[in-house]
């Protein structure tokens, strides 16, 4: 893969990461079921993945 395309996947990933962190801390945050707790638990966790593998390849 050359590097541009790299750095633009990252960077998708680092943006998709990004939004699905803000989704899923409100769904932790302001549910009131335990399985939207749940499920905004395990956006975050996939979110921190995304944005970890994201800003390996692209440094804003």
């Amino acid at each position: 893969m050359t590097d541009a395309k790299k750095i633009r996947q990252g960077r998708l990933f680092a943006v998709i990461g990004i939004f699905i962190m803000a989704v899923g801390s409100f769904m932790a945050c302001l549910s009131n079921t335990g399985s939207g707790i749940n499920t905004g638990n395990i956006l975050l966790i996939l979110s921190l993945a995304l944005t970890t593998y994201g800003f390996t390849y692209w440094r804003p």
